[in-house]
């Protein structure tokens, strides 16, 4: 038995395995939050509306509108289709600035005038918040994935080692 090696157990290296996939899964949701954080900080897609604006967007896409001066209407005037009347309305308490949430009918461009001082949140801030947005719940999934499959392989290891 002198010139045998011995092989490594295969739970070893699922183990490792399981350690370098659930530490990938938690560094790339750490490295995701903050883009994501500094993408809403920076507010890049929010265009102050004084008192009139453009925009484009497709039909179904969502765009906001948001103030911290009272409760008034917007006017959306598409250059192909219906006009119509948006309430816009301030939040309440400590933060003032309140967002409300429209989904566009129309294809286009179009032509946004407020009574007031207000903000238009164009429809690329959503689409990049639903794109990243999901990024770290699925790494976070499969992080838990990973965690459950290595109990599983110890418990099946310890299981067969035992019999």
């Amino acid at each position: 038995m002198m010139g045998e090696t011995r092989k490594r157990p295969k739970v070893l290296r699922w183990f490792v395995l399981w350690i370098v996939f659930s530490a990938l899964a938690a560094v790339s949701a750490l490295v995701v939050s903050p883009i994501l954080l500094t993408a809403k900080l920076a507010e890049a897609g929010e265009v102050v509306i004084d008192p009139t604006t453009r925009f484009a967007a497709d039909s179904g896409d969502y765009f906001g509108l948001e103030t911290d001066d009272g409760t008034f209407s917007c006017t959306v005037r598409p250059d192909s289709g219906e006009e119509r009347e948006l309430p816009v309305s301030e939040g309440h308490g400590r933060h003032r600035m309140r967002e409300t949430t429209f989904t566009a009918w129309f294809s286009g461009s179009a032509t946004v005038t407020c009574e007031r001082r207000a903000e238009l949140i164009l429809p690329s801030v959503y689409q990049w918040d639903r794109a990243i947005g999901v990024a770290p719940g699925v790494l976070l999934g499969l992080g838990g994935a990973s965690l459950l499959f290595g109990f599983f392989r110890l418990w099946q290891r310890s299981r067969r080692a035992g019999a």
